[in-house]
């Protein structure tokens, strides 16, 4: 068969099928987030499955705590900053007078404050004003009209538990570190601008304080609510003496109802008016997608709605 011929017939094969479209070039580069304990395992997962979907992209997730993120985003050294609080105005500040603008920030899932004791303690429910009382110095929330003297919490029976196991025993408090958005976040909602009291357990990790309180009966520690497990007992919260505690859930949180829901947080470097890089909207288009937000569902958070996958998509210009 002639060369003419074959590319002829070459030519009427392709009329009848089609032209194949072009490939689409891989995607390629790195991405480094540094940040947030509370959102270490999802940011892991979310690299991992982007991974899975570009061979050719790597991403490195730091984890040393919320108040690392503005740091490194600011000096250049993170592709974005993963924070379980907002920036504070001081970082805000830095980071406007390096580039004249200010950081964009995008909500990637929504959280919970969760404060639990041992499964055996036979407490319910707290109020705001005790968690103020056991987290916080002498005083702290002391001009609330709801508590006007504050009773100081030192033992189990401060709290009316009267179980004789648990009664008389001093309470141990466990939380988290300075450089913690959580413990941020945590003081902001419930102290009521007082610090924290110096006998509290600090550790570096939510796991870590779900596993403290795991193994002491007297234990009383918080995290964000994906990192519950069976081994501690989540507490009910009520803003008031005379409300009804809200147990902490899907439902509670996306309506608000918890007293301590809140969203999580990717902060990046992007000029006003402008798109994210390819490799960047690639990642942001991905973990807002159906199946990003499985992920985050996965790893024991609240998947954003699809009105609010679309709002931060379009505040990156990348809603289709």
């Amino acid at each position: 068969m002639s060369r003419q011929l074959l590319l002829l017939l070459s030519l009427l094969l392709s009329c009848k099928h089609g032209f194949a479209a072009p490939a689409e070039a891989a995607l390629s580069g790195t991405l480094t987030s540094v940040g947030s304990d509370t959102l270490g395992n999802l940011m892991t997962r979310w690299a991992e499955a982007f991974q899975q979907l570009h061979p050719g992209v790597i991403v490195q997730v730091q984890t040393p705590g919320s108040s690392s993120a503005p740091i490194a985003l600011t000096a250049g050294a993170a592709s974005f900053g993963a924070m379980s609080r907002e920036m504070h105005a001081d970082e805000l500040q830095r980071f406007e007078q390096r580039y004249g603008y200010a950081p964009t920030r995008i909500s990637v899932a929504q959280d919970a404050i969760v404060v639990f004791v041992h499964p055996d303690n036979p407490l319910q429910s707290l109020r705001l004003l005790d968690i103020a009382a056991i987290f916080g110095e002498a005083g702290a929330c002391s001009s609330s009209a709801q508590d006007p003297e504050q009773r100081r919490i030192e033992h189990w029976n401060d709290l009316d538990v009267v179980d004789s196991n648990f009664a008389a025993q001093r309470l141990l408090r466990i939380g988290r570190n300075g450089v913690s958005g959580t413990s941020a976040y945590f003081s902001e909602a419930t102290l009521c601008g007082a610090d924290y009291r110096a006998d509290i357990v600090q550790l570096p990790g939510s796991g870590a304080v779900v596993a403290a309180v795991a193994q002491h009966t007297n234990a009383i520690g918080y995290s964000g609510i994906g990192y519950l497990n069976a081994l501690v007992k989540p507490l009910a919260l009520s803003t008031a003496t005379h409300t009804t505690a809200v147990s902490p859930n899907n439902q509670t949180i996306e309506s608000g109802t918890y007293p301590l829901s809140r969203s999580l947080y990717l902060y990046f470097n992007m000029k006003p008016e402008t798109a994210p890089s390819v490799l960047l909207a690639s990642f942001f288009r991905f973990i807002l997608s159906a199946p990003g937000q499985g992920i985050a569902t996965r790893e024991g958070f609240l998947a954003l709605s699809a009105e609010q996958r679309t709002t931060q998509l379009t505040a990156l210009h990348l809603a289709q």
